[in-house]
This record gives C-alpha cells, structure tokens and sequence, in this order.
C-alpha cells in the first residue's frame, strides 16, 4: 500500500511539472516560429522567433546628429522578441572597410558604458569574416554582443536576457550567415516591418490580448529598456525654435512590444511625431509579477532645443 501510494505522489508530481511546462512554453519557442529571413540590401540572413522590425538607427553616438553626419551614422536595426530574450541586429554601411572595427566596438563601449560590464572578450569567425565577441552583463541580465566587417557593412549583433548556453541565444547566434551563405531557398524576404506599425496614429490603442496593465509599483520586477533612441528634431521645428518636452505614456506589453501610445504633452511642427516614433522603437524585457510576464504602464520624456 506504501509503495502504490509512493508511486501514485511521483507520477502526480511528475504529471504537474511536465503539465507546467507545457503551460509556460510559448509559440515563439516551438520549432516552428523560429524561421530564417533575409533582408533587401543586406549581406546576412538569421533565424528569428518571430518576424523581426525594422527601423533606422544612428550609431551609438550620444547628443544631437548633425546634418552632415547624419548619412555616415545612419544605419538599420532589425530586432524580435521572445520568452525574455531580445534580439537585435545593427547594420551600417562600411564600404571597403573605410572605419575600422575597433572603431564600432569602441563607440558601442562608450555608449553602454558604465551601465554594462564586460566580462570577457574573444576572436570569432563566420563565412571567412572575421569578428569579436564581447560577453557581458547588463544589470540584472547576461547579454553577448558579435561585431563583424564584411566588404561593403559592418554587422553588431547583440542578444540581451541570455549567455551562450541559452538554447534560444545559441539557435540564434549559430544560425547568423554572411555574404553568399545568407542566400537560402528556405528563408524569407522582408521588405520592412516597421514597429509599432499597427498603431501608427496617435492615441491608437491596441491590446491584442485583454490582459491587466500594472504600474511599476504593483511589479515583482519593473520591464527593462534595453535600447531607447533619442527622436531627431524636425527642420520645421528648428525653423520655428520650438523647444520644450514631449511627454508620453505607453504600455510595454507581455509580448515585448510597445502599445497604447498617448500624449501627456505635446509639441508642435512634428516634434510629438518623432517622440511617438521613439517610443515605438523601445526595446525591452517585460515586466515580471508572479513568475510571469506582464504588461507594464510607463511614462516617456524627450526634450527638444534649438541648435
């Protein structure tokens, strides 16, 4: 009778850990969500969990981009979201190795710095291209970062809420292929995805699943911004010296995107636009309440002046 009993507990334990799992697992994790793409212009193709965005993002410079920079600092970011893991690829143009490498990985230092601790560096290499990897930490989360130099761009390859022994972080840094291996006949072709595109009007409200809105104070762990651009100001606004602060608020959802964008305050000549933009392209780990991602309410500020 002990021993029935005995085996009775374990096989309802193990039924309530396997039924626990398979609760938790989302579609992003399962085989099939994870699908190669390729991009119009690019040299690379990866697999992502979901149909990763696409925006325009200047090099990791800090402050205000001039005019006469703009076109050399100007790059694209393609970045996917799933299970707390964030995924992001940076692409600008380097023709014929004019900057160097160092020169990308030094202003990404800079950049993150004091906020991200490295903690180990080392050669890589993919389809003959040769690159580094920076392994570090960013708060509370681990995070890697690959920088590659191919003929005509330079890639920076960064993945924030895993190591190197994520099963997700590992399928997405060994499926990264350059140059002539990007090509494959199972990949997609993505023309733009631009964030936040199913939203794109002002005061548009969109919550794909009815789900509950926590302040941060009603979190166990507050959502964490990993990457947030600063607008550019618009010529009319600067021919109108408008100056001033936009103020927003948005939801980061439970599925890492930004939703429910509202306008506290307001600028005119365009200004409100650019915030809104900015707010849109916010990437982020959700919050977390009880062992499970939530969505989150937050409060945006941008300051505009004259230059």
């Amino acid at each position: 009778m002990q021993t029935f009993i005995a085996a009775s507990l374990k096989l309802l334990i193990c039924s309530l850990i396997v039924s626990r799992l398979a609760c938790s697992q989302s579609p992003a994790q399962t085989e099939s969500a994870w699908q190669r793409y390729t991009f119009k212009g690019e040299e690379f193709s990866a697999l992502f969990p979901e149909q990763p965005e696409t925006s325009t993002y200047y090099r990791f410079k800090t402050g205000i981009i001039f005019p006469g920079d703009e076109k050399r600092l100007k790059g694209r970011l393609f970045s996917a979201y799933a299970d707390g893991v964030v995924y992001l690829i940076y692409s600008y143009d380097n023709p014929h190795h004019s900057e160097s490498l160092d020169t990308f990985i030094g202003e990404f230092r800079r950049y993150w710095s004091p906020r991200l601790k490295i903690t180990s560096t080392r050669d890589i290499k993919l389809d003959g291209v040769s690159g580094k990897r920076l392994n570090f930490e960013f708060k509370d989360e681990d995070g890697i970062v690959d920088f590659y130099d191919t003929e005509k761009r330079v890639y920076i390859v960064q993945v924030v809420g895993g190591n190197e022994s994520h099963p997700s972080v590992q399928r997405f840094l060994q499926s990264l292929a350059l140059g002539k291996n990007a090509v494959s006949t199972d990949s997609k072709s993505v023309e733009s995805a631009k964030p936040g595109a199913q939203a794109a009007q002002i005061g548009t409200h969109v919550s794909p699943q009815a789900e509950p809105v926590y302040s941060a104070q009603e979190v166990t762990r507050k959502a964490f911004i990993i990457l947030r651009r600063e607008p550019q100001y618009t010529e009319e606004a600067r021919q109108n010296h408008v100056s001033g602060m936009v103020e927003l608020k948005a939801v980061l959802s439970s599925s890492g995107k930004v939703t429910d964008v509202e306008v506290i305050k307001g600028l005119p000549h365009g200004l409100t636009e650019k915030a809104i933009e900015a707010t849109r392209q916010v990437r982020f780990i959700p919050a977390m309440k009880d062992g499970k991602y939530v969505s989150q309410w937050i409060r945006m500020q941008y300051g505009f002046s004259v230059y």
